[in-house]
């Protein structure tokens, strides 16, 4: 697991940097923010957050398998559907499989937070996560629903 940690934390600082060199290049006036350079910090920012979400979720594989496992699966899962999109024409086309990608997205990011909580803290203080999985799977549907387009603020009560 060491091993594995000391890899993903190499590429979440170099493609990091990547991201970094590229915006910077950008407040000096290249233009970074359309064609292939878009794609290049797209890709490399997400798999800095990916690489850097990933490190946490190793530990918990130590203290959950099956959860951490799964964490990953999810956390996976969402990298691909987002590279997919930022090397295909889906990027300026948007549609329903980026709407998909994002919600998938958001539900594993949250899972993991869940899953990160729950292994950390076992049993104790069970009043408090009770309310911060609640409040986090109602914020998950929430933001579902409105990426899904679902006019949440035009229903009464």
């Amino acid at each position: 697991m060491e091993k594995t940690k000391k890899i993903l934390m190499i590429t979440s600082l170099s493609t990091l940097a990547i991201s970094c060199i590229l915006l910077i290049l950008a407040v000096f006036g290249v233009s970074v923010f359309k064609g292939v350079l878009l794609r290049v910090l797209l890709i490399s920012s997400t798999l800095a957050i990916s690489c850097g979400i990933s490190i946490n979720e190793i530990s918990v594989i130590k203290r959950k398998k099956i959860l951490g496992y799964v964490g990953l699966g999810l956390l996976g899962l969402s990298v691909i559907m987002a590279l997919v999109i930022f090397c295909s024409n889906l990027l300026t086309n948007g549609g329903l499989f980026s709407k998909i990608t994002i919600i998938v997205s958001i539900t594993s990011i949250l899972f993991i937070v869940i899953i990160s909580i729950y292994s950390k803290l076992e049993k104790s203080m069970i009043g408090l996560q009770v309310p911060t999985y609640i409040a986090l799977i109602l914020l998950d549907i929430f933001l579902s629903l409105l990426i899904a387009e679902v006019n949440l603020f035009a229903i009464k009560g």
